[in-house]
């Protein structure tokens, strides 16, 4: 499992504690069923999560939480993540292929 699966997992599970939701794990890392399965059984042996099996749920422990902590991690939520807005700059003027292009802060 790649650490950056293993953040977004804590993270999602920190923000929706009870409200989770397996298929929303799967597309989070675009898994497939049986590599979420394998996923949160790896987190759970870490010691970050686990499962009760009276409840069918997943319960993010304080040692998963510390990992966020640590990591700078505790104050984000997977919508923060998502919330992210990409400005696109437009330039009214146009080049040819004889023109040299000379990116915008381009430095030597």
């Amino acid at each position: 499992m790649k650490e950056i699966h293993l953040k977004l997992i804590l993270i999602y599970l920190n923000d929706y504690e009870d409200q989770y939701e397996l298929h929303e794990i799967k597309k989070l890392c675009n898994y497939t069923t049986s590599q979420m399965f394998e996923a949160l059984q790896s987190i759970e042996e870490k010691g970050f999560i686990q499962y009760e099996n009276n409840k069918f749920s997943l319960k993010i422990l304080d040692k998963g939480r510390e990992y966020l902590q640590e990591n700078n991690l505790n104050e984000i939520s997977i919508d923060d993540l998502y919330e992210s807005t990409v400005t696109l700059n437009i330039s009214n003027n146009t080049i040819g292929f004889e023109d040299i292009y000379i990116p915008q802060n381009f430095k030597k």
